[in-house]
């Protein structure tokens, strides 16, 4: 991939349609967008190829060309660019930028299972609220949906959801089944004119696939950040066999505030069950400014339209054949050069044909383990993440000035992945679970091979080389012990904690609208009672009141209780800071700058740091904060 030499393909050759696409003066792209979807829809699929890359040369001919660092600002800002990244001089812990969230919160957090509407106000996304969204902090999205349940209901439910959340300010959905047309008469939904809708319906030789989210979000959405869906992950409307489990959490409000926190940054959902392989996709070369990662974003993802728009330009020029324009979802994420923010969040998926013809009872099946086709890792499409790392590394290595031309970030967006230790949405969609430790340790991490696609010729040898550096836990383990067993509201399960803690390490919650934390239980296999060690000396509780700042909470009172699967420990805190006497280093006593005298309608940050080495591991089965419970 030569993103600044590559041929460009003719345009179509009709001249009418050729004439309404001219590219040397400007005109609305979104005319040009339904034009040309319009014209698709009765032309051959052969086409549909040449008119993909007249797109792309659209927004090459309109991009400026730039140095790779569109963002503005300095070389460290709320955008998240740091120039040179140097990992020596980054703080030891990241600013959680929650301070710039101003949002109604809820002050009765959710108790059950079941989903319910996001904690943000419609008043909130009233058109002045986001005049200027670049600066502004409210940041309406474009919802682009990717219709592939052959399912009637399927569609209308995941609609149906989306109306709660009013972040979501407009819908585009790309109906890929050309047997089940769409109309919006057909959705029996209240509110359903409260957001534009459209509709694009195609027949199967006419589709895009994946490229579909693109086009749309580049061409079409009014807004600069859109979400991306497919339909088939909700895909319980018509009560199959997965409404009987547990319903289906949807996350949209934790990943909506995640999003807020760093917007440059592409933030999405990761099965569970393939939550570990994505470590596996982490392309890295500090010579070559290459930090790139993939991410699946059939699971719900926000990405900024302008990635996007650099995407469609990267595609234009790639040279890439139709079958891999198609799957452009291999591509995304890894040409934008940057680290997807990835939350371990257990979705439901459909279970697959060949299973649920069987007639097996669910009592009897593992549903965590059930993948939608085709698995990422596997097949044609883990060959093409592959194609996308080497044509990347091509690019950057054929372009090494100050100023490359060639529409490739080479600036590593803040914070590093190191940093990012937001790791898995509560169940309940009230709480952020954080920790800074990953499934492997840390000696490990530093020992990930640098990305060389002369080195690594295939799939198979950079698969040879992770495992000879990286102890990974399995998937089925993961989805057994992982992050978000910690927050699902059931103490039976249990993040297990590998390899064994050490001091400074920590895990907490993020919790959205709880109030100041005065009470704080954690659920534990670890202890069948109070530990040998006095608790103080065992663990540091403390909040987040200034960026990085954390001041400790005074434990007032500690106990611990048994049920039937794990051991509570309670602790009572005083973490006001105007009950405290703690002071700073100039012996001045701390204020509490972001928090005011109410304290119900924040966002509140605790975390529990070890004080010491634990010589075995520990296990989190659940978390409660207040009234919150996970």
């Amino acid at each position: 991939m030569d993103f600044s030499r590559h041929h460009i393909p003719p345009t179509p050759s009709s001249s009418s349609f050729r004439d309404k696409l001219k590219f040397n003066t400007p005109v609305d792209v979104t005319e040009r967008m339904l034009l040309l979807l319009t014209w698709l829809s009765t032309h051959r699929r052969a086409v549909i190829f040449a008119c993909t890359l007249c797109i792309c040369f659209i927004y090459l001919d309109i991009l400026p060309t730039s140095d790779s660092s569109h963002q503005p600002g300095g070389d460290v800002g709320y955008n998240g660019q740091m120039n040179d990244l140097d990992m020596d001089y980054l703080p030891d812990d990241p600013d959680y930028h929650l301070q710039e969230i101003q949002a109604t919160l809820s002050s009765s957090p959710h108790q059950g299972p079941e989903p319910m509407g996001s904690i943000f106000t419609k008043d909130m996304f009233a058109a002045p609220n986001y005049q200027d969204e670049e600066d502004s902090l409210i940041k309406p999205l474009t919802v682009i949906i990717l219709r592939k349940s052959s399912r009637s209901g399927a569609i209308e439910h995941l609609v149906h959801q989306i109306l709660n959340y009013p972040f979501f300010k407009e819908i585009f959905i790309y109906n890929t089944d050309s047997s089940s047309p769409l109309n919006k008469d057909m959705f029996t939904i209240p509110d359903i004119d409260s957001v534009k809708m459209q509709i694009i319906n195609v027949s199967k030789n006419d589709r895009l696939n994946s490229l579909s989210r693109y086009t749309l979000c580049a061409s079409m959405a009014s807004y600069e950040y859109c979400y991306f869906q497919d339909d088939d992950i909700f895909d319980d409307a018509d009560q199959n066999i997965v409404s009987t489990q547990t319903s289906t959490s949807y996350y949209w409000d934790t990943l909506y505030v995640n999003f807020l926190r760093y917007p440059s940054l592409i933030h999405g959902n990761v099965q569970s069950s393939r939550f570990i392989d994505h470590y596996r996709w982490r392309f890295h070369n500090r010579e070559l400014k290459m930090h790139s990662g993939y991410i699946d974003l059939a699971f719900g993802a926000i990405v900024p339209r302008w990635k996007v728009q650099h995407f469609l330009t990267q595609l234009g020029k790639s040279g890439l054949g139709k079958d891999r324009l198609y799957e452009a979802d291999a591509y995304f994420s890894i040409w934008s050069n940057q680290y997807p923010w990835l939350l371990d969040n257990p979705l439901k998926t459909s279970l697959p044909i060949s299973v649920s013809s069987t007639g097996a009872k669910i009592e009897d099946m593992d549903l965590s383990s059930f993948l939608l086709d085709p698995n990422p890792h596997v097949g044609d499409t883990r060959r093409m993440i592959y194609d996308a790392a080497r044509r990347l590394h091509r690019t950057l290595q054929n372009d090494l000035t100050p100023n490359p031309k060639d529409y490739v970030e080479r600036s590593e967006e803040m914070p590093p992945i190191h940093q990012r230790d937001t790791r898995s949405s509560c169940a309940n969609d009230r709480c952020l679970f954080i920790t800074n430790i990953d499934p492997v340790s840390s000696e490990q991490l530093g020992m990930v091979p640098i990305f060389d696609k002369a080195k690594y010729t295939n799939p198979k040898d950079w698969d040879q080389a992770l495992d000879e550096h990286l102890d990974l836990p399995s998937n089925d383990y993961w989805v057994l012990h992982g992050y978000h067993n910690a927050v699902d509201q059931r103490n039976d399960t249990c993040w297990m904690i590998k390899p064994n803690p050490r001091t400074n390490d920590y895990f907490g919650l993020i919790t959205l609208g709880n109030g100041m934390p005065s009470r704080l239980v954690i659920s534990t296999t670890t202890f069948t009672s109070l530990p040998d060690d006095p608790i103080d000396e065992l663990f540091k509780i403390s909040i987040l009141r200034n960026e990085n700042d954390w001041t400790p909470c005074k434990v007032v009172h500690y106990s611990t209780s048994n049920n039937p699967v794990a051991t509570d420990i309670s602790f009572d805190l005083n973490c006001s800071s105007d009950n405290m006497d703690i002071a700073d280093e100039n012996n001045n006593f701390k204020k509490d700058p972001i928090y005011d005298n109410q304290h119900l309608e924040k966002i509140h940050t605790i975390r529990v740091s070890f004080l010491k080495d634990l010589e075995k591991p520990f296990d989190v089965c659940g978390l409660t904060i207040n009234s919150l419970s996970v």
